[in-house]
């Protein structure tokens, strides 16, 4: 992880724009998202945004991603936990790049 990862994640509390998935790996589970939408309607993601990871064996899969995790173990240390998700699609129109998961971590 650069210094400039790290300074930006003591200023401002996040990070963004870090690389774990390739473009093929994100329009998959883009792709996840929109059949669970089409099956349960759109705003099932709404109703259930505090710990989908725990109902949708998707995003388990993303939580549990050793590539995510091994980057959030890098600026928090190696006791990483999921404690909640957030999970969202962007609108059609945004580039891919433009879509976005936002996973809430806690490190001990």
């Amino acid at each position: 992880m650069t210094e400039d990862i790290m300074q930006s994640y003591a200023r401002d509390g996040y990070v963004s724009a870090v690389p774990v998935m390739t473009e093929t790996e994100a329009a998959e589970l883009v792709a996840k998202f929109e059949q669970v939408e089409e099956r349960l309607g759109p705003s099932i993601f709404k109703l259930l945004n505090v710990k989908g990871h725990l109902l949708f064996p998707f995003l388990w899969d993303v939580v549990q991603d050793a590539r995510i995790v091994a980057r959030v173990a890098e600026i928090l240390g190696p006791d990483v936990l999921c404690w909640g998700s957030s999970f969202f699609a962007s609108k059609r129109a945004l580039p891919m790049w433009c879509r976005g998961i936002r996973m809430e971590l806690a490190g001990g």
